[in-house]
């Protein structure tokens, strides 16, 4: 009713958004997701938030030891994660000591997420890899550390960072800050809508969110009815060896994960 009606076509821009009419999983952490589920609804996607891991944070008393003595013992200090950055600064608060503590210490940080995650609080990464993932972060600091490494990560990191240091006889100590926790009981109704062709694609920007996925589908899935996006070559792999097709972003941030949903 009304000339305002013929507006329609040039007045309707949600219709014209990419991602408009899609479906699209996402299982980061919770305190991790809101950038990445921000950017999918601008772009017209339907997202459904399931994180799929938690991280629990570890006690760690060698860690706090070294921070009093203001890692003296270290030359580098190398970060896997944003939660790692984010609960090494806690530790620190936690302990009544602030940046000053690391002023002894180089800062490696595994990809821009994390280096940004340090410069939240001032601090600048002294060593980022071109390529983001633990194999390139444990190579480069193969070349540059002429002293001991302090690795700060979740309990069950990569085993390819400390394999490099360890090839390449640079001494190292290898501190649990955190802990990765995956979805344990299978979800029915998550089930029925990625065996229902419900959801387009699922996220993943870890081989633990894969695993969290996998437990939460449950066992003798159809997982081949989904498309995964994936961070990294090692969480494609994790991905792939349960049937699950995928596409690997370009690059291991939220940017080029965008990117190549948008491609598909």
């Amino acid at each position: 009713v009304g000339g305002v009606c013929a507006l329609a076509e040039d007045l309707d821009w949600f219709s014209r958004l990419p991602l408009r009419g899609k479906t699209i999983l996402v299982t980061r952490p919770r305190e991790r997701a809101g950038p990445l589920c921000r950017r999918l609804r601008a772009l017209g996607a339907r997202v459904w938030e399931y994180p799929t891991i938690r991280l629990e944070r570890r006690p760690c008393p060698v860690l706090d030891a070294a921070l009093r003595e203001g890692l003296a013992e270290y030359e580098w200090l190398a970060l896997t994660s944003p939660a790692g950055a984010e609960e090494l600064w806690a530790r620190l608060e936690a302990l009544a000591l602030d940046a000053r503590a690391l002023a002894g210490v180089k800062l490696a940080a595994l990809g821009p997420g994390t280096a940004r995650a340090l410069a939240a609080h001032g601090l600048r990464a002294d060593y980022v890899p071109g390529t983001y993932d633990a194999a390139h972060l444990g190579a480069g600091l193969a070349r540059l550390a002429r002293g001991k490494v302090l690795l700060v990560r979740a309990k069950a990191g990569s085993p390819a960072l400390p394999e490099a240091l360890s090839a390449a006889g640079v001494a190292y100590e290898d501190l649990a800050l955190y802990e990765t926790c995956w979805q344990n009981a299978p979800d029915p109704a998550l089930r029925r809508a990625v065996e229902g062709g419900e959801v387009d694609l699922v996220t993943f920007t870890s081989a633990s969110t894969v695993r969290g996925f996998a437990a939460a589908v449950g066992a003798g899935a159809g997982l081949s009815k989904i498309l995964g996006i994936c961070l990294g070559d090692p969480t494609a792999a994790e991905a792939a060896a349960l049937g699950i097709p995928v596409r690997t972003a370009g690059a291991a941030t939220v940017d080029a994960l965008v990117e190549t949903i948008l491609e598909v």
